[in-house]
């Protein structure tokens, strides 16, 4: 692939500033349920969803659309958002790329249930208030730290979504990538209430958000003696070539994953299929198993740049 330098910095700063958002809003907001994060990652592209012409006449477009997650007619959810890839000339499709992204969030030592109570979603907006008796709890000062220690823990290995994501990924053939959003900095600690007025600089985004293929995580929890989910310590350090070391370690940076190996077509699906049937399939259906779309589409000036 020649993508034009232009093109590259466009897409890798609309998604650095995607990981910069949900990171920090980890950070801040320690015990968020993982569904705000979700919510944070898709509402970003809708700000961005206009063609943009760069300096090379490459025009770049961005579309998002929320089609709907959970356990659909008894399958259960293998992805939170597809991430597609289009490139055009003159209009004409020449090539599609698609992933699929799972997210999972890195939880703080101290608030091992904080994701929501299947009641509590019966309960709709009756969820919002609080008995009087756990109101003292909730606003009780509490530190919330991640560190190495920290667990993925909604990534339960074995259980249903786990076996659901290695059937859709043999029956399919499209690559199911895990999503780990993890906080700006590790080690870090966030204390409450935050005490006002509250002051803080920018905080470079060091960990933030990264991309592991799914197999390669399964191989690395399946070789453990125990039971559990993985670690911060384990992802950033046992899993196999390349995320071993350096700036790769516990996974892609999302904003490199997209740039460096979808859009360079060194990962993801291509779609051979006449009029795009196999992705129309997965991506078109209310009740297929996943959350949300973000397609990024560039209309190339000439067709050479695919070779």
């Amino acid at each position: 692939m020649n993508i034009p330098s232009d093109v590259q910095d466009l897409v890798r700063q609309i998604f650095l500033n995607c990981n910069q958002r949900v990171s920090s809003k980890l950070s801040r907001i320690p015990n968020i349920h993982e569904t705000s994060l979700d919510h944070s990652f898709i509402e970003h592209f809708t700000h961005h969803c206009r063609p943009v012409e760069t300096p090379s006449q490459w025009t770049v477009r961005l579309d998002c659309h929320f089609i709907g997650g959970g356990r659909h007619w008894d399958r259960w959810e293998v992805a939170d958002f597809g991430i597609l890839v289009v490139f055009r000339h003159k209009g004409k499709v020449l090539r599609t790329k698609a992933v699929l992204l799972q997210s999972k969030r890195l939880f703080p030592r101290e608030a091992p249930d904080i994701e929501t109570n299947p009641l509590d979603v019966d309960l709709g907006f009756n969820f919002l208030f609080v008995r009087d008796e756990r109101w003292a709890d909730l606003v009780a000062p509490r530190d919330f730290t991640f560190d190495n220690a920290s667990l993925y823990r909604s990534l339960q290995v074995g259980d249903e979504q786990y076996e659901a994501i290695k059937k859709h990924e043999r029956r399919f053939k499209i690559p199911i990538h895990y999503l780990l959003y993890n906080p700006l900095t590790i080690p870090s600690t966030t204390s409450f209430p935050i005490i006002m007025p509250e002051t803080h600089g920018i905080i470079n985004c060091e960990i933030g958000c990264r991309v592991v293929p799914a197999p390669i995580l399964r191989e690395m929890v399946e070789k453990r003696s125990v039971e559990r989910p993985p670690s911060y310590s384990e992802v950033a350090t046992q899993l196999q070539s390349p995320f071993a070391a350096g700036n790769t370690a516990g996974g892609w940076c999302l904003e490199s994953y997209i740039v460096d190996w979808l859009m360079a077509c060194k990962d993801g699906m291509i779609d051979e299929t006449p009029q795009y049937q196999h992705l129309s399939h997965i991506f078109s259906q209310k009740s297929a198993p996943i959350h949300a779309a973000v397609l990024i589409t560039f209309d190339m000036p000439s067709a050479s740049a695919l070779e």
